[in-house]
C-alpha cells in the first residue's frame, strides 16, 4: 500500500521535477527505479507509539502529514521534504532538496 502511495506521489509531480532538473525520461525513469530499490518500507506499527507525540503540532500544519513526521520523529532523524508549511514543525528537523545539495535547484 504505501509502495503504491510513494508512486503515486513521484508520478504526481513527475513533470515538475523533469523540468526543474532537465532530464529526459528515460533517466529520469532509470533514476526513480534505482531509487525504489533503495527504500526501506516501515510498517506503521513501528512509529505509531510516536504519533500522539507529534500529532497537534502536524495537525496545526497539515494532519496528511502525520505519518512522515512520526516516522522522522521515532528515527530521530529529519525529514526531507519541499513542502513549507512543514519547515514550521518545532519536533523534527526539516531539510529540503536545496538543503541537501545546495542551491543548485
Amino acid at each position: 500500500m504505501l509502495r503504491v502511495f510513494l508512486k503515486k506521489e513521484v508520478f504526481k509531480y513527475i513533470t515538475k521535477i523533469i523540468e526543474k532538473k532537465k532530464l529526459p525520461y528515460e533517466e529520469f525513469f532509470e533514476n526513480m527505479l534505482e531509487i525504489f530499490w533503495l527504500i526501506e518500507f516501515v510498517d506503521k506499527m513501528f512509529y505509531s507509539d510516536v504519533i500522539s507525540m507529534v500529532k497537534d503540532e502536524v495537525n496545526q500544519i497539515d494532519s496528511k502529514d502525520i505519518d512522515y513526521v512520526a516516522l522522522a520523529y521515532k528515527l530521530n532523524c529529519p525529514l526531507w521534504t519541499n513542502d513549507k508549511k512543514l519547515r514550521k514543525l518545532k519536533c523534527i528537523k526539516v531539510l529540503s532538496t536545496e538543503d541537501l545539495i545546495g542551491s543548485e535547484l
